[in-house]
């Protein structure tokens, strides 16, 4: 995964491990990383990704307790959070669509 956030582009590398399980890598890449002003965006954003990141963690860990309780198939998006992601594919299936008409 690739994230940009103004001067900052960080990867993700999900590397799977098990079914319920994977190692996620991380890099991050600053257009300015020296000075005083810098070094402290570049401390405060990698700080607050890890804030997401934990965030992110708890999210998928319930997911695979849903997973596993037997009553869950497969899910539909979140609509209080995932709307973003469901307005993309919305957009790329309408254009798969289109390319194959």
């Amino acid at each position: 995964m690739l994230n940009r956030y103004g001067p900052c582009l960080d990867t993700n590398y999900v590397i799977p491990l098990a079914e319920d399980r994977c190692r996620v890598q991380y890099e991050f890449y600053f257009l300015e990383n020296d000075g005083v002003d810098a070094e402290d965006f570049v401390a405060k954003s990698i700080e607050q990704s890890a804030v997401t990141q934990g965030e992110d963690i708890a999210i998928c860990e319930s997911v695979q307790r849903g997973l596993k309780s037997g009553g869950y198939d497969r899910g539909r998006y979140a609509p209080l959070v995932e709307m973003g992601e469901y307005h993309f594919h919305r957009l790329l299936a309408q254009q798969l669509r289109d390319a194959l008409a």
